[in-house]
């Protein structure tokens, strides 16, 4: 029992012993990362008032689609909404919480309205979200760079895909 205790110890110190140029470059990275908090005026300036907006559209988000699935739009029914879906990231059982997010969303909201409405608005919230972001997405690649820049990160695919002659 002692030589496996002994050998774990060995085994932990050659581990550390390897990866501190790893836990070094960790460490000043968390410490860059966290200088915001250090200046509390910096920190409401570029962090807390982007995070205040970005919580008040999802909140305003929620609410439409609550009212456009005719569920309800009470105040309650979006903190709970909110809720289920921060509870659903928390398990990634499949790509996106698809599926996990409407089994949470029905267990929150059983009893208010039917479980059709419920998984229904679940799933268009979802998809409807996921189609923004890629939207989204494609609009903001396209403003940053040039359309050269993604001619040329697309032409190896296309020589992959190409048939050989």
């Amino acid at each position: 029992m002692i030589a496996v205790i002994m050998a774990g110890c060995l085994v932990g110190a050659v581990v550390c012993f390897a990866l501190r140029r790893r836990v070094s470059r960790l460490a000043s990275s968390l410490a860059r990362g966290m200088s915001v908090v250090r200046s509390p005026r910096t920190l409401f300036r570029t962090v807390l008032v982007w995070k205040l907006l970005a919580w008040t559209f999802r909140f305003a988000a929620v609410t439409f689609f609550l009212t456009a699935f005719h569920v309800g739009a009470a105040m309650w029914l979006v903190l709970l909404v909110v809720a289920a879906q921060n509870l659903a990231g928390l398990l990634p059982l499949a790509p996106g919480s698809a599926g996990t997010q409407q089994a949470v969303l029905a267990l929150a909201l059983a009893g208010t309205v039917g479980m059709g409405a419920i998984v229904g608005f679940g799933v268009g919230m979802q998809v409807a979200t996921a189609l923004a972001d890629v939207v989204i997405g494609i609009v903001a690649v396209a403003l940053v760079s040039s359309w050269s820049d993604v001619r040329d990160a697309l032409r190896p695919a296309r020589r992959r895909l190409a048939p050989a002659a």
